[in-house]
């Protein structure tokens, strides 16, 4: 949802980065590397499984822009006590991707999606995954459903916090203001962490504690989203109406069953124009499920809701054919 934010460094693209400059990881999870077979590079990703053991289906997830790893640490515990397993990804960006130690550099995103999840999914199956869900948060949204639009590599999609049309806030806006109150370095943490949960959280959990406080909660990476900057400035002149544009965002019109998670009093991501819109453009495969009370960050104000959704609805009437069970 941070494009704008994001073309600021679309000139440093083409630059490789230090090593592991946006590297985080997820305690209690094991660290899980994807081979890259074009450029002999890899993905890496932090696993956590049941108690009992890995399970058949596994969840793979994709924070939010600039967001890191760890973002996705509650949620991935949250979706183990449920009994499913769930891969936390990194963004390329955050580690070496190529073998050489450059990064890889994409001129559209359709080819960013599928470098992204492709060796992901394929790795999961050759070792036995039955089945593979995609899960997105906020702009990793996006990933997923253009990965399975192109490349129909799910077996379902999962969206959280997830929009395509996002106008900004107006100059002088209760928004704006918060958004400069927590952004000013010369205030109290206290006064800017504050700001910040008024803007991304919504009114009914906005007291949820949040694990590393005001640095974990605000902690952003830029460079974790360097390789996918040019394909986004290619992309930032659509028009959100455009149905070509729409079509590209999402799985209407396939057979993939997408659930949409999305916070009544989400800011960056409003459902009036963004889960709804899915539902009435899709109502044979969208399932849009609205947390009451809830803003952007679903993943810290409400991964153990969130986790239930995801296990609860396994199973999905598509036209005239069922989907599977995902357990």
């Amino acid at each position: 949802m941070q494009i704008a934010l994001l073309l600021g460094f679309a000139a440093a693209a083409a630059a490789p980065l230090p090593p592991h400059e946006c590297e985080r990881s997820i305690h209690g999870a094991t660290e899980v590397t994807f081979p890259v077979e074009s450029d002999g590079g890899t993905m890496v990703g932090y696993r956590v499984d049941p108690s009992t053991g890995p399970s058949t289906t596994v969840l793979v997830g994709f924070p939010g822009g600039q967001e890191a790893v760890d973002s996705l640490s509650e949620i991935a515990h949250a979706v183990a006590a449920e009994g499913l397993s769930f891969i936390a990804m990194a963004y390329p960006g955050a580690y070496h991707y190529n073998a050489d130690g450059t990064l890889p550099s994409f001129s559209t995103l359709t080819e960013t999606a599928d470098a992204y999840f492709g060796p992901v999914v394929h790795k999961l199956r050759a070792e036995g995954s039955l089945q593979v869900v995609g899960v997105g948060f906020a702009l990793g949204n996006r990933f997923v459903r253009l990965a399975e639009a192109s490349s129909d590599l799910f077996d379902a999609v999962i969206v959280a916090s997830a929009g395509d049309s996002f106008a900004g806030f107006a100059p002088d806006s209760p928004e704006a203001i918060l958004q400069a109150t927590y952004g000013n370095e010369s205030l109290p943490e206290s006064v800017r962490f504050d700001a910040w949960r008024e803007l991304y959280m919504g009114s009914k959990y906005r007291d949820v504690e949040i694990e590393g406080g005001f640095a974990r909660a605000t902690d952003k990476c830029s460079a974790t989203m360097v390789p996918f900057l040019s394909a986004f400035y290619a992309h930032a002149g659509k028009n959100v109406n455009d149905p070509e544009y729409r079509e590209e965002w999402t799985t209407v019109g396939g057979e993939t069953p997408l659930l949409v998670l999305a916070g009544t009093e989400d800011k960056f991501a409003p459902v009036a124009t963004n889960g709804r819109l899915y539902k009435t453009m899709s109502p044979d495969t969208v399932t849009l499920v609205e947390i009451e009370g809830a803003g952007h960050m679903l993943n810290y104000e409400a991964p153990q809701l969130l986790a239930k959704e995801m296990k609860d609805r396994k199973s999905t009437r598509l036209n005239s054919s069922h989907v599977p069970d995902l357990v």
